[in-house]
C-alpha cells in the first residue's frame, strides 16, 4: 500500500462557512512551518520639540523559527516591509506602539519639571521593543506607521534595510545559557504549534531560585484555571528560565532612588522620581531596563534548535506592589497571583485596562484595542456589537436592570470618556475571577494566532480484508466505493487535536462520509484506489461571534 500524505491548511476551503468573516489572511499560512525569520529591534528617540518620543527602527537580525502571526492585535501602529519598487510586501501590527507607551509616560509627569522628564526619559532610552517577522529577500525598505484616526496622530518612518545594522544575539544567548537553565513546567506538545509562555525571574539570588520555582508553579496554576486558558490549556506549554541576579528586589522598591543589581534591570522608574523629587505619582508601574537580555533569556527555549513562538513573562523577586505590561507581562511577587491573568491580557491579548482609578492619568491612544471604546448612540456602531442583545440602551447604565449583560459602559482606560464592554471584568479588576465575554473572546481568537487545532498529518493504518458491518456497508454505497459487499479493506484514519470540541467533517473523494459535534477518527473499507479522504475541523466554541474560520482547519491524504 502506498501512501500519499497531502498538507491542506484550513484557507483552501470552508465548508460550513460563508460571508466576509470566511477570509482567511495570507499571514496565516505561515503557522506551524520553520522559515526565515528577522527580528527587528526598535527604540525611541526623541522628537524635534522634545515633547515626544518617536519609533526608531535601530537594527534587525536573521534567524530560524516558527513565526506567529499577529492577526489579532488592533494597536494603530504597523511595520511594513517594502520592495524596491516600494510595494508592500507584508504588513504586520506592533504589539506595543512605543510612541504611545512613551506618551503615556510623559502624560504622567505633564505636571512635573524638566528634571523629572529627564529622569524618566534616562528609562525609556534604555527601553528596546523586538518585532519578529518572516524574512522575505526581496525587502528593500521597512517602514513603522502609527496612524490614529480618532486622535491628532499620524508618524511614519521608512529606512532602507542596508543601512541598518545586523546583529547577532547568539554570543549573548550563549553568555546567558551558561548561567541559567529551563525546564517545561507545563507541556502539552508540540512547541512549533502551541503558545509558549515563559517565565523568566528578576532579583532571585542563587540561594531564592528554590522558591521562584516554588512561585512559578502558583502563577502556572492560576493562568491553567482561568477562563479561557482551562478549556483551551492543550492550545499551551509553559516553561521556565532560572537564572540567578546578584541582588534580591527592584530598583527603587524601598522609596530609595537606587537600582539593583538585578539580572534583567528590574525598576520602579516613577517610584524612583518620586523619590528624588518628592512628587506622589501612582508608582506602581515596573519594567525591565534591560531587554536584550530578556529576550536572549527566551531565546533559551527551543525545540530542535529552533526558536518557538512565545510571550514573556518576567516575576519580579521584590515586597513592592506593581506590575505592567509594555512589552512583555511583568509583576513583582508582592502583587496577588490574579493579577497575572490580567497583566497577561494585555501583553498577550492586547487588551486594555477598563478601570479609572484616583491619581492614575487617562491613557486616551488605547482607544484602538478591542475592548475599549468612545461613545456610541447605537448598538450597531460599537464594535462588539455582536454580542450586544436586541434592545440593550447605548450607552448602558451600571445600575440598571442591564448591568449584568454586554453594552457600552462609561469608564475605561482611566478615561471618563471612554467605554467597556461590562459591568465588571478581570481588566477592569484583577481580583474579579472571569474575563468579560469581549475581552475572553479576543483571548482565544489570539491563542488561534499561536496554535492550529491540528497537529501534524492524517495518520492512516490499514488492517486485512475482512467482514464488515452493515453502518460500514451503508457508508460505502453512499460513496460508491463498495465492490465486495463481503470482504473490504479497513482503514483507520485519526489525527491529533488539541481539543475535542470541533466540529468534524470526514470526506473520502469529495462526498461526506461522517460528522460530529466533536472529534471522532473514521473507520471504513475501501476498495482499491486511490482515493482521497479528507478531514475539516472548525471550533464552534460560544465564546467566540466573530471570525468563525479563523479557527478552522484541513487535511487530506490520498491512500492507494
Amino acid at each position: 500500500m502506498k501512501v500519499f500524505f497531502v498538507l491542506s491548511f484550513f484557507s483552501f476551503f470552508c465548508i460550513s462557512c460563508k460571508g466576509p468573516e470566511c477570509k482567511i489572511p495570507d499571514t496565516h499560512l505561515t503557522a506551524q512551518e520553520i522559515k526565515p525569520l528577522m527580528n527587528l529591534s526598535l527604540g525611541l528617540r526623541e522628537g524635534r520639540n522634545g515633547h515626544e518620543f518617536l519609533p526608531e527602527i535601530l537594527s534587525y537580525e536573521l534567524t530560524q523559527g516558527v513565526y506567529a502571526p499577529k492577526t489579532h492585535l488592533v494597536t494603530g501602529a504597523n511595520i511594513e516591509f517594502l520592495d524596491d519598487k516600494g510595494k508592500a510586501l507584508f504588513k504586520e501590527p506592533i504589539a506595543h506602539p512605543l510612541t504611545f507607551v512613551a506618551a503615556a509616560s510623559l502624560e504622567i509627569l505633564k505636571n512635573g519639571n524638566l528634571d523629572q522628564v529627564r529622569e524618566l526619559k534616562k528609562h525609556l532610552s534604555l527601553l528596546k521593543f523586538r518585532a519578529q517577522v518572516p524574512y522575505d529577500p526581496r525587502i528593500e525598505k521597512v517602514r513603522v506607521t502609527i496612524e490614529a484616526p480618532e486622535l491628532p496622530i499620524k508618524i511614519s518612518q521608512e529606512v532602507r534595510l542596508k543601512t541598518l545594522t545586523q546583529y547577532s544575539s547568539a554570543h549573548l544567548v550563549e553568555e546567558i545559557k551558561s548561567a541559567a537553565s529551563t525546564e517545561a513546567i507545563y507541556k502539552t506538545g508540540n512547541p512549533h504549534n502551541r503558545l509558549n509562555i515563559i517565565i523568566l525571574g528578576d532579583g532571585y539570588r542563587q540561594d531564592e531560585l528554590s522558591i521562584f520555582k516554588d512561585q512559578a508553579e502558583k502563577f502556572k496554576q492560576k493562568l491553567l484555571e482561568t477562563s479561557p486558558y482551562f478549556e483551551y490549556s492543550k492550545f499551551i506549554n509553559i516553561w521556565r528560565v532560572d537564572i540567578a541576579s546578584k541582588e534580591s528586589g527592584a530598583g527603587c522598591d524601598d522609596d530609595r532612588p537606587f537600582s539593583r543589581q538585578n539580572f534583567f534591570g528590574s525598576v520602579f522608574p516613577v517610584a524612583c522620581i518620586n523619590s528624588m523629587f518628592g512628587t506622589h505619582f501612582s508608582d506602581r508601574f515596573i519594567i525591565q531596563n534591560n531587554s536584550d537580555r530578556v529576550y536572549a533569556a527566551a531565546d533559551l527555549v527551543k525545540e530542535n534548535g529552533k526558536a518557538v513562538p512565545s510571550e514573556i513573562f518576567v516575576l519580579v523577586n521584590s515586597p513592592k506592589y506593581g506590575g505592567a505590561a509594555i512589552f512583555w507581562a511583568s509583576q513583582s511577587t508582592s502583587a496577588p497571583l490574579s493579577t497575572f491573568p490580567h497583566e497577561f491580557g494585555h501583553s498577550f491579548g492586547g487588551l486594555g485596562d477598563e478601570y479609572t482609578l484616583p491619581g492614575d492619568f487617562c491613557y486616551f491612544y488605547n482607544i484602538f484595542l478591542p475592548n475599549i471604546s468612545k461613545k456610541k448612540k447605537s448598538a450597531s456602531s460599537v464594535k462588539w456589537s455582536q454580542w450586544i442583545e436586541k434592545g440593550t440602551p447605548i450607552p448602558t447604565s451600571a445600575w440598571s436592570e442591564y448591568s449584568k449583560d454586554v453594552g457600552l459602559f462609561q469608564g475605561a482606560s482611566n478615561c471618563s470618556f471612554l467605554y467597556r464592554p461590562e459591568k465588571t471584568c478581570r481588566m477592569k479588576d484583577s481580583e474579579v475571577e472571569n474575563f468579560c465575554k469581549i475581552c475572553r473572546e479576543q483571548l482565544v481568537l489570539r491563542l488561534y494566532d499561536y496554535a492550529r487545532p491540528i497537529d501534524g498529518k492524517i495518520q492512516v493504518r490499514r488492517s486485512m480484508p475482512r467482514s464488515i458491518s452493515r453502518m460500514e456497508m451503508r457508508q460505502e454505497i453512499m460513496i460508491g466505493t463498495r465492490q465486495n459487499m463481503v470482504n473490504g479493506d479497513l482503514f483507520e484514519f485519526s489525527v491529533h487535536v488539541l481539543k475535542q470540541e470541533l466540529e468534524t467533517h470526514w470526506y473520502v473523494d469529495g462526498k461526506e462520509v461522517l460528522f460530529s459535534p466533536t472529534y471522532q477518527d473514521l473507520k471504513m473499507s475501501l476498495s482499491k484506489g486511490p482515493h482521497k479522504v479528507g478531514l475539516t475541523v472548525q471550533d464552534k466554541t460560544s465564546f467566540v461571534r466573530k471570525e468563525k474560520c479563523h479557527m478552522f482547519e484541513s487535511r487530506v491524504v490520498e491512500v492507494q
